[in-house]
């Protein structure tokens, strides 16, 4: 059973935030009653137990109206801590410290819940635990054995929330199912019943499986029985099988001696037809060369085995000269192949040649048919050509002395001006002269235009220049031609070269 001993209170509601003002009570065993007037503080010290237990903060309060008012302080910053110490159900020592802050704004106030730390001791060592690392409140629950909603609504009960029995029935119900884990209960039990219809389908699965695993009992009994039987029967047959076997083991071994001898025999008669065949092939052989003797020789072995190692000499040197004469045959046989391949080659390449010798007298025909009318017609062109060249030649001589004819008529008269110019008195003569020299050179310029005649040298000297170009065209055609004619004429000789090799 868990047991509160003692709490610390400094900066909650009235109590101060100064370390004079910080507050120690000690709870007794087994009842303390807290009396005060009114503001002093009794349900504060409710409040601070509640806090410090579950971390939930008076109805109607968010914190800030839980810590001690700055303004009342003085203060900016108010910090507030609670402490307490209690002993867990198993009887260990447990501290426990929550701490807040409360700063004063320009128009309002701002609450902030610090660092809360659990301490425990254990075999004489203290072992904290920080609100970082853990849930406090769910720690405080489990180290005082009783749920958050018993602490909330039957021992830390606030005196505004004191009527919750005489709520509706809706929300007392809540509250009695969370006093009392009603909830936890019906789950409990609705898993006991889903449980219980698990495990009656499994029954019923197994009374099934059992009432086909008895029949396959009693088979397995009958196929046990019809074994049984069986193996009676087959050591009978079994043993019988034997009897048979030794009646049968002395005829075996005698049917053996049968066979061995059999063989024997077999062999013998093999062994005998084969000396008689052979007897026969050598008394047939042995005839066909008393036949084929024309002349027994009468000499000795020896003399015999003499004529007999010449005869082999002799054989072995005419097949030496056989070998000699097949490879010297090869060597012939290559050579002629050779010379056939280089025959053939000659006349593949000589029948090329025919072909390229035929074109190209061919393209020679062609070449020169070709060649003969562009001369004709190049011929006609610088025929034609030249006469226009003598013409317009004529024309620029007749346009160029009337030029000069012109031009010297001018430097006469201007001639004349300028010597009249010094005497006055033949001033009027001279200008009626000059006046007649003007209608005279008016009506020549009238008759002959100058500046056409101009323009008309010019371009008779660019058609002489277009005449010139056409006339190098035409010397560089005819040293085309000329270069044809002599390849028209290696063309003959080559083929007349030809013609003679292909005679010889």
């Amino acid at each position: 059973m868990s047991r509160i001993e003692k709490m610390s209170i400094l900066g909650v509601r009235s109590f101060g935030i100064e370390d004079k003002d910080k507050q120690i009570i000690t709870f007794f065993s087994p009842l303390t009653i807290l009396v005060g007037p009114n503001g002093a503080g009794k349900t504060t010290i409710i409040e601070c137990l509640k806090y410090i237990c579950t971390g939930d903060f008076p109805p109607g309060t968010k914190g800030n109206t839980f810590v001690h008012d700055p303004k009342v302080a003085q203060e900016t910053d108010v910090r507030a801590q609670i402490r307490l110490q209690f002993r867990d159900v198993n009887g260990e020592l447990i501290a426990v410290q929550r701490s807040m802050v409360c700063t004063q704004k320009s128009k309002k106030t701002e609450f902030k819940t610090l660092e809360g730390v659990i301490t425990r001791t254990k075999h004489g060592e203290k072992v904290s635990l920080s609100s970082k690392c853990a849930e406090i409140d769910r720690e405080m629950i489990s180290s005082l054995g009783v749920s958050k909603s018993v602490l909330n609504n039957v021992i830390f009960c606030h005196q505004e929330e004191s009527n919750w029995p005489l709520s509706e029935g809706k929300a007392l119900k809540q509250k009695f199912d969370e006093i009392f884990s009603a909830t936890r209960y019906i789950k409990a039990l609705e898993t006991l019943r889903q449980v219980r219809q698990t495990q009656g389908q499994k029954v019923k699965e197994c009374q099934t499986e059992l009432k086909y695993l008895k029949q396959n009992k009693e088979k397995a009994c009958e196929i046990r029985d019809q074994i049984t039987s069986k193996e009676a029967q087959l050591t009978s047959s079994k043993e019988i099988v034997k009897s048979y076997e030794n009646e049968l083991d002395p005829l075996k071994n005698r049917l053996k001696e049968i066979e061995q001898n059999l063989s024997k025999i077999m062999r013998l008669d093999n062994e005998i037809k084969a000396l008689d065949s052979r007897k026969k092939q050598m008394e047939k052989d042995n005839s066909e060369l008393e036949q084929k003797m024309e002349k027994v020789f009468q000499g000795t072995d020896e003399q015999l085995n003499d004529l007999y190692h010449n005869h082999q000499r002799t054989v072995r040197e005419k097949e030496r000269r056989l070998v000699d004469c097949q490879r010297e045959v090869e060597k012939l046989n290559k050579e002629s192949g050779l010379l056939n391949r280089e025959k053939s080659e000659l006349l593949v390449e000589q029948g090329r040649t025919k072909s390229l010798l035929s074109f190209f007298i061919l393209e020679y025909y062609a070449l020169s048919n070709d060649f003969a009318e562009k001369e004709s017609l190049k011929q006609k062109q610088i025929d034609e050509i030249r006469d226009k060249k003598t013409g317009l030649g004529r024309i620029i001589e007749l346009k160029s002395e009337i030029l000069t004819k012109k031009q010297n008529e001018l430097k006469n008269v201007k001639y004349e001006l300028q010597q009249l110019e010094g005497s006055s008195d033949r001033i009027l003569e001279l200008d009626q002269e000059l006046t007649k020299a003007e209608r005279e050179l008016s009506k020549a310029e009238k008759n002959s235009n100058v500046e056409m005649l101009k323009t008309e040298v010019i371009s008779l000297q660019n058609e002489k220049a277009d005449l010139d170009r056409t006339l190098r065209k035409l010397d560089q055609e005819m040293e085309q031609l000329n270069h044809h004619t002599t390849t028209r004429t290696q063309m003959e000789m080559l083929t007349k070269d030809k013609q003679g090799t292909g005679f010889s």
